[in-house]
């Protein structure tokens, strides 16, 4: 069995947190300038588009009746 009670090591890990929250001098590096873009070429010119010609509308074709079948008795 441990010596230490349980109310001991919650002392313990109190005083490691205490410790923990020790604030450290630390300096953030100067990141070096970003170099300048280069500019966007200009947009070429696109020709213009020619102009579709009208299709011509398909004649519907009449509706053909069956042919009517003939019942053998």
């Amino acid at each position: 069995f441990s010596s230490m009670t349980n109310v001991e090591g919650a002392r313990n890990l109190q005083k490691i947190h205490e410790v923990s929250k020790v604030d450290l001098p630390i300096t953030l590096p100067a990141l070096p300038a970003l170099p300048a873009l280069p500019a966007l070429p200009a947009k070429p010119a696109l020709p213009a588009m020619p102009a579709i010609p009208v299709i011509p509308i398909v004649p519907i074709i009449p509706h053909i009746p069956g042919v009517p079948r003939v019942s053998i008795p």
